[in-house]
């Protein structure tokens, strides 16, 4: 496809961007199937996270919604997931064993405050947001990481959990803002829990994958 008004990034660069358009059912098959690839590739044997009725589950189609959206965590499956809310917030506001970061700053940001107002002299340092994405996705690893070396915990793309909203039971937990977000508004805060329902997608919400060890 070849259009004057659009053109892809160069392929290296493409494989640094982080993942989007992608519903919660789709990031929790795909850490199952991450999980079955590893052990194929790897010769090891770590159990998929995700099940239903004891089946692994591996696929995020409509036809397999009631699944999906009743999945359980296998007790002591150490296979790739998606961080539980709380795991994601402590991991963005980790400053030392001692200080937290305030609940009202961006990952990694300690020189002020990006609600309400901003009082912080360095957010795009560490962030994309619409003050400097041009709303475009950028690749991983291009704006300083937080204090445990993470990159992207708040800006560029919004991370589900795997949790249901405390106050929304048909929607998944998202947490950090995207390239679309603003300070002054909350979606970027570290403390900020968002919410999408598990089967639609969009610009601006991906996911971020762990492991228990």
């Amino acid at each position: 496809f070849q259009s004057d008004s659009f053109s892809e990034p160069p392929i290296e660069e493409q494989k640094l961007l982080p993942l989007d358009c992608i519903s919660w059912r789709d990031a929790i098959v795909w850490c199952n199937a991450l999980t079955e690839y590893y052990n194929a590739t790897n010769g090891k044997s770590l159990a998929c996270v995700y099940t239903s009725g004891g089946q692994v589950i591996r696929d995020s189609r409509d036809a397999n919604e009631a699944a999906c959206d009743e999945a359980t965590m296998a007790t002591g499956a150490k296979g790739f997931r998606l961080p539980l809310s709380k795991e994601w917030e402590m991991a963005a506001r980790y400053i030392d064993e001692i200080d937290w970061l305030p609940y009202n700053h961006v990952s990694g940001d300690t020189s002020g405050r990006c609600y309400p107002e901003v009082t912080s002299t360095r957010v795009g340092d560490f962030v994309w947001y619409i003050g400097n994405s041009g709303g475009n996705l950028h690749p991983v690893a291009t704006k300083q990481p937080n204090h445990l070396g993470l990159y992207d915990m708040s800006g560029n793309v919004d991370e589900f959990c795997f949790e249901i909203h405390p106050m929304d039971d048909e929607c998944q937990v998202l947490r950090g803002g995207n390239r679309f977000s603003q300070t002054g508004t909350y979606f970027l805060l570290v403390s900020y829990q968002n919410r999408f329902r598990p089967a639609d997608s969009a610009p601006g919400y991906g996911f971020r994958f762990v492991a228990t060890k």
